[in-house]
């Protein structure tokens, strides 16, 4: 069921089409940036950094619209409790380190580079980009001429909600497969170049309709909801593909009542709060004991046989 997608050594120099646009989500494509430059800097310094990052993808500035997060929401509580908790062991972690690093400095002893390879590790871990840095940053590319939309939400519900069939969305989440309205995704490599995955394409390969692609995401693993237990991508592959509805409510309401899955006898509700996001691109407005917005770097680079199964393994599998 795997999927290879193209690979683009560098940004195009044609122009798109008359009315389309690339659609970029700021924290799911350049998270690794953002760390290194926010982690090292002050605001005003690492907003000059970013920007000239920015600028050497070579990205047009008539033609890009850039995503900002707003606050996560809460149909993304569980999510969002996991990775702050992640982030608090992190940075417990580091401060034992440091105090570790003490030691061994007062007693005269030699630090070497793996002591500071360890410490930058659990720094990392523990990086919050904050609302207050995403709003002067933003403030600062509009500045500089860049289109900025900052979002109440999610970036990717925004950008959902205003991709049209010709626009190109660039983002290293995976979620952005599940949503209807998406077509072309470009996921940012390394080194500048990008991999394009068309979903037109994918569909045919997996002989399925763009609704049952849809459920497919929203069954499997995601930042709103859980695959059911020991129901994995290939499992929810074989049960949702001969499924031809183009109604992904009929499909989800289907593959709860087949025969594999009600065996598990999962919650009615279990899936609600993905298909709201993803189908609906509704969202609720957190309380404030949810934990901001971050996008999971962890999960994008996590061994896949060590982590729960989700969409994206169609394109590793």
């Amino acid at each position: 069921m795997g999927y290879e997608a193209h690979v683009l050594s560098q940004f195009p120099r044609d122009p798109l089409p008359s009315n389309s646009y690339y659609r970029l989500d700021v924290l799911a494509s350049f998270f690794s940036t953002i760390r290194r430059t926010y982690n090292n800097h002050d605001l005003t310094t690492a907003n000059i950094i970013f920007e000239r990052h920015l600028s050497s993808c070579q990205l047009p500035k008539s033609s890009t619209f850039l995503y900002v997060d707003g606050p996560s929401p809460e149909e993304k509580r569980h999510t969002q409790e996991l990775r702050e908790a992640r982030r608090v062991h992190a940075l417990e972690r580091a401060e034992a380190c440091m105090s570790d690093m003490e030691d061994i400095f007062g007693r005269g002893g030699r630090l070497r580079k793996s002591h500071f390879r360890k410490l930058i590790k659990h720094i990392d871990g523990s990086f919050y980009w904050s609302l207050d840095a995403r709003r002067s940053l933003s403030q600062f590319l509009r500045d500089q001429g860049w289109n900025i939309v900052e979002c109440p939400s999610e970036a990717d519900i925004a950008i959902a909600k205003d991709c049209t069939a010709n626009d190109i969305v660039i983002s290293g989440d995976s979620d952005s497969l599940i949503y209807a309205s998406i077509r072309t995704i470009w996921r940012p490599l390394a080194r500048g170049g990008y991999l394009v995955y068309d979903v037109q394409v994918l569909l045919k390969q997996l002989e399925m309709s763009r609704a049952a692609l849809t459920v497919l995401g929203i069954v499997c693993r995601n930042d709103y909801s859980s695959n059911i237990t020991r129901m994995g991508v290939s499992t929810n592959y074989s049960i949702i593909q001969p499924l031809n509805d183009t109604d992904p409510g009929a499909i989800l309401q289907a593959y709860m009542a087949h025969e594999e899955v009600a065996c598990k006898h999962p919650s009615k509700t279990h899936f609600n709060a993905a298909y709201t996001i993803f189908v609906l691109q509704e969202f609720t407005v957190a309380g404030p004991s949810v934990p901001p917005q971050t996008f999971n770097q962890e999960d994008a680079t996590q061994d896949p046989s060590q982590r729960p199964v989700a969409l994206e393994d169609i394109f590793y599998g």
